[in-house]
């Protein structure tokens, strides 16, 4: 995993054990994830730090093209492909790849442990002195839009209100006015009582 920092960070030890002790990882026992083992692992034999060179290879050969050296519909065709067949060029996966970088990564996944690099120190600056003829893009962070306080946003939509609920106090004054016009036969007296105070008023009232 890469942290905020891009820092890599190792997060499974599943099969990981103290040197001093005995642990799941025993000399004739097959831990292990098939398609990033090393061919004395599937042999169980003792590993050492140039199995992880070899499982480093494998990905270094994913991330550059998008899929592992060895493949197969089972654990075992995929272990027997790691001790008997050769991985291909990653160049001819992905044209882009370096020449070199290919050449450092098939170093890596070697058969023989004995024939690849014996230990990371010699792999690090193989790969920062091929990082130097890389091209490199420098990418602009776009920084996020400022959502408004939802204040602003409240006020906002009450302000929109304003006109409907206008519209619907003219239609309920105009709706009274007619309502106490027609309600009044020609002899009748006026009403002290103001038609606001009769029609309306009730309808403002919550007791």
């Amino acid at each position: 995993m890469i942290d905020t920092d891009g820092n890599a960070r190792i997060m499974d030890f599943g099969i990981s054990r103290y040197t001093l002790s005995k642990g799941q990882t025993e000399v004739g026992m097959i831990v292990g994830t098939p398609e990033y083992m090393s061919p004395e692992q599937v042999d169980g034999k003792t590993l050492d730090g140039r199995s992880d060179i070899y499982s480093l290879g494998i990905i270094l050969y994913e991330m550059l093209t998008g899929r592992v050296p060895f493949e197969g519909e089972t654990p075992f065709s995929i272990a027997v492909k790691h001790k008997t067949e050769e991985p291909k060029n990653p160049s001819r996966l992905n044209s882009v790849i370096p020449e070199e970088l290919s050449r450092l990564i098939l170093k890596c996944l070697e058969k023989s442990r004995d024939l690849r690099l014996q230990k990371p120190e010699e792999l690090v600056p193989a790969l920062r002195e091929m990082e130097k003829d890389f091209p490199t893009t420098e990418r602009e962070i776009t920084r996020r839009k400022t959502l408004p306080p939802r204040e602003i946003t409240v006020r906002f939509s009450l302000r929109k209100m304003g006109i409907p609920m206008l519209a619907l106090a003219v239609v309920l004054i105009g709706f009274i006015l007619i309502k106490t016009i027609r309600g009044k036969s020609p002899g009748e007296a006026a009403s002290d009582t103001p038609w606001w105070e009769k029609y309306l008023w009730p309808t403002m009232c919550f007791d």
